[in-house]
Formats: C-alpha cells, sequence, structure tokens
C-alpha cells in the first residue's frame, strides 16, 4: 500500500516512510534509505524518518551516517529511544564505553521494553571493566559490581527474548559472565589471594596449542577488522571453560573469536 501511495503522490512523505519501515523489516536496508530520503524531503523535521535513516545506515556499516541521522533525530524528539540506541551501538567499536552506557540508559528510559539495548549496555559494562584500571562508568573499586550489573541486564535480555537465537550471548553466557563477577568479587573481598599469588613457588601455565580464528564473510563483506579481547577461564585438566567476551567487534567476528579461544591448550600452571 504504501509503494502504490508514493507512485500515485511522489510527496506523500509518510507513505515513503511506511515503505522504509517495510523494506528496513525485510533486510532491504538500501531500498530502506532510499524511501526514508524521499520521506525527509517532505517530512523535514520528522523524528521517526531520521531514526529510520539512522537505522538503516548503522545495518548498512555506515556508522559516522547513523550517528549523524541520530542525532537530527533527538534535535526533534530529544527521547527518541531508537536514537539512542543508534548512538549506543556506533560508541562501542570506539571504545566509549561511558557513551554508550548513557545511551543505552536513555534508550531504556524512554522504551523498557528496548530490549536490545539491555544488551548493549552490558557489553559497555564489560568493556569499561576490561579498560585495564582506569574504570571509565563507575569507581574501579569494586570492580566487579561493572560484571555483576552486566550479568542483570544481559538475563533481562534474554528473558525477554527466549526465542531468538543470540548465538554465542545465550544462557551459557551468562553463566560465564557471573563466574568472572563471583571470582572478581572473591579476589576483592580477600588481600590473602593478592598475597597468595605474589609469593608461591609457582611454575606459570605454557600455551601449548593457540588456533587463529577464522574470518567471518559478514565482516569481509563490511570490510571490519581489528582485535576481540576476551577473558579466559584455564582449567587444572588443560581445557578452557568460561569466556567472557571483553570488546566485541561484532558481525560474526566475536563468535569466531570465542569458538578459537575454547580450543586452546597448554600445561596448567602448578604450585
Amino acid at each position: 500500500q504504501a509503494r502504490t501511495s508514493t507512485k500515485r503522490n511522489s510527496r506523500d512523505g509518510k507513505a515513503w516512510y511506511y515503505l522504509g519501515l517495510a523494506r528496513s523489516s525485510q533486510g532491504a536496508f538500501k531500498d530502506a534509505r532510499k524511501a526514508f530520503l524521499n520521506a525527509e524531503k517532505w517530512m523535514p523535521n520528522d523524528a521517526g524518518v531520521f531514526s529510520g535513516l539512522a537505522w538503516t545506515s548503522l545495518r548498512m556499516g555506515d556508522r559516522p551516517n547513523a550517528g549523524h541521522y541520530a542525532r537530527q533525530a533527538l534535535k526533534h524528539d530529544p527521547e527518541r529511544a531508537e536514537a539512542h540506541f543508534v548512538l549506543a551501538v556506533t560508541a562501542m567499536p570506539e571504545q566509549s564505553f561511558k557513551t554508550a552506557y548513557e545511551r543505552a540508559s536513555a534508550a531504556i528510559k524512554s522504551d523498557p521494553k528496548m530490549w536490545a539495548a539491555y544488551r548493549i549496555r552490558a557489553f559497555a559494562l564489560i568493556g569499561s571493566f576490561s579498560t585495564q584500571m582506569n574504570i571509565v562508568i563507575k569507581s574501579p573499586n569494586p570492580r566487579s559490581e561493572l560484571l555483576v550489573e552486566a550479568a542483570d541486564d544481559l538475563a533481562v535480555y534474554l528473558d525477554q527474548m527466549p526465542n531468538t537465537d543470540h548465538g554465542h550471548f545465550d544462557r551459557r553466557y551468562l553463566e560465564s559472565l557471573r563466574y568472572f563477577a563471583a571470582h572478581y568479587r572473591k579476589k576483592e573481598q580477600s588481600d590473602d589471594l593478592f598475597q597468595d599469588a605474589a609469593t608461591a613457588d609457582r611454575t606459570p601455565y605454557q600455551i601449548t596449542t593457540k588456533p587463529k580464528a577464522v574470518y567471518s564473510d559478514e565482516a569481509r563483506t563490511a570490510r571490519v577488522s581489528g582485535k576481540v579481547r576476551l577473558l579466559a577461564q584455564l582449567r587444572a585438566d588443560r581445557t578452557v571453560g568460561h569466556v567472557l567476551l571483553l570488546t566485541p567487534l561484532g558481525f560474526g567476528l566475536d563468535e569466531r573469536a570465542m569458538d578459537a579461544a575454547r580450543k586452546i591448550r597448554f600445561e596448567p600452571a602448578i604450585e
């Protein structure tokens, strides 16, 4: 109906807008962006149109324009949840975790049912935790609180999206997140653990097998590259247990890195 309306009246901004939504839902993001651009001509002050342009640009890998259109949407509607969400997503590759956290929080405040924002906020907290001793969202003491809050956010996301294919970011990943939160909380509560590590007669672990991660077709198409940082539990039986994604890249690269990490083999440390 939207397509018919645009043919009947090419100046019907609403019809172009709805056509953009329809194309976007079909995954035809290039066509969707064209429709939203036509809608912008006739509705230059509509926050929904700019949100649509921001989302389609993001899905096409055009982060600069995605951010630009999201900011335009917020000029017309400061509480536009979709625009805040897009800005949260675009902040993550730059490791601007504080911005990602604040934007995701703003999206959730505007629309508590925007479940994807809980996931982004969780990864912003995890990324902040990984920034060595420079925690950019909250006080560095205790650092474990970052992982605890991240686990709570990820649990909300998984509870509200039970039938979605989350890839590796499922209940197993949540268990790993909670494992490391408990691990670091225990370290923070016991100075003896740090003392033991410093004084023990210890032979460090030695990596014996470290397979390379396989580059994904999705990342190759989007021309995305970079480093994925992980935190891994090395078990006494020479296998990798829990694996936590610290700095994601998306486009299937995170899953490939985690798969490779679980195949690492080593001689365990000995005391």
